[in-house]
């Protein structure tokens, strides 16, 4: 995805750089940090996801869904897979509901132990083609999310 960091290239204090997501740290609070020089550097010379764009974990707990929001961050993994589409068909945020109600299994029943591009590739999503209808049906399951998590901090 991006550039590989090696471990003495990171620092486990926030203080000194821009937050470094491995597959461990995916999708929670990241435990190591890059300067912000070779974040700029490496941000501007490798590939790297817009605003918007999908993250997902490909092995480990595969299918944990992360949306960039443009927040100074370096993710590294081949672990990691990056949907990026412009949304002229589809929009991101619900995809991003799509993708999280996938049983990640195979057809006879067993667990995948990894995802690939091709399994996305192959993959058939069906989505209102009207984009107010897909930002109306993301609008209230994000709604449904924010009541579980109230609920749950009781």
């Amino acid at each position: 995805m991006c550039k590989r960091i090696f471990k003495e290239e990171t620092t486990p204090n926030p203080n000194n750089g821009v937050p470094f997501y491995k597959i461990g740290t995916f999708g929670r609070l990241a435990d190591a940090y890059i300067s912000k020089e070779n974040y700029e550097e490496y941000k501007s010379k490798y590939s790297f996801p817009r605003i918007g764009d999908i993250l997902i974990s490909a092995s480990g707990t595969i299918g944990r869904l992360v949306i960039y929001d443009g927040s100074p961050a370096y993710f590294q993994d081949s672990n990691i897979i990056w949907l990026g589409h412009y949304e002229d068909a589809v929009l991101n945020r619900f995809l991003l509901y799509c993708y999280s109600n996938l049983t990640w299994q195979t057809s006879d029943g067993g667990v995948i132990s990894r995802l690939y591009n091709s399994d996305f590739k192959r993959m058939k999503i069906k989505y209102p083609d009207n984009k107010e209808e897909q930002e109306k049906i993301a609008d209230t399951l994000s709604s449904i999310d924010e009541l579980i998590i109230a609920q749950t901090q009781k």
